[in-house]
């Protein structure tokens, strides 16, 4: 960062200061990843992306809420992957 660079450029020109990226922004890009897997899964598991899915306002809506059921599933069992596996921390249940 220059600050002489800034005021040496024209007011109408194209060059304006770089935005930063916020210091969270990777943990934005895991956590929708994990989302995205996760909601593809359990879309592909309850057969969403077919005809059949969209069938009747029933089949609609019986397909979303189990997608939806799957989708939180995928998602705690994946949390508990990681804590289990990478973290190596014990994982407190019924004791």
């Amino acid at each position: 960062h220059n600050p002489a660079y800034w005021n040496n450029v024209e007011a109408d020109s194209f060059a304006q200061q770089a935005l930063t990226l916020p210091s969270t922004l990777p943990t934005l890009v895991t956590r929708d990843c994990e989302v995205t897997i996760a909601w593809i899964i359990a879309a592909l598991k309850n057969k969403s992306y077919t005809y059949a899915a969209i069938d009747s306002d029933a089949s609609s809506i019986k397909c979303a809420f189990f997608t939806w059921v799957d989708y939180c599933s995928v998602r705690v069992l994946y949390c508990l992957l990681v804590s289990v596996v990478f973290t190596k921390l014990p994982v407190d249940g019924w004791v």
